[in-house]
């Protein structure tokens, strides 16, 4: 397991949800499909376990990008995602056997920038945990 095979995961699953044209497991310089969704590692913590395995806990930021801001049926397009996205991914928690499991947090809608354009999409915060195979002195 790795943060890397975990987004290559998450993205292959994303990609299957009905509508999107395109999930990047790495950032574009530009995006040229929509719908789309980009997968933005933000944070992570580390813990022990009680059985002794240390474990990471990955924050990643699913960014949906759904039709440039300006656009007057941007909010109409955008709001079958709301619950799309997480009813596709809580159909797959391990994530392709990627990680022991994952939850989507919160969502929220936004004017999302990406490569000098405004986009309406809506920002996911998704936790991803993994036990690591390596282990840390204490």
């Amino acid at each position: 397991m790795s943060l890397e095979n975990i987004i290559t995961q998450l993205a292959l699953i994303e990609s299957t949800i009905k509508d999107i044209r395109r999930a990047y497991d790495k950032l574009p310089e530009s995006i040229s499909e929509l719908p789309c969704i980009l997968n933005v590692p933000t944070s992570g913590a580390f813990k022990r376990r009680p059985d002794g395995i240390w474990q990471v806990d990955h924050q990643i930021k699913i960014q949906l990008l759904v039709i440039r801001a300006d656009l007057p049926e941007a909010d109409t397009r955008l709001r079958p995602f709301i619950e799309r996205v997480p009813n596709k991914l809580n159909q797959n928690i391990h994530l392709n056997n990627s990680c022991n499991t994952s939850q989507v947090l919160s969502y929220f809608y936004a004017k999302i920038e990406y490569a000098k354009t405004e986009y309406l999409g809506i920002e996911y915060m998704f936790q991803v945990s993994e036990a690591l195979t390596t282990s840390f002195s204490a």
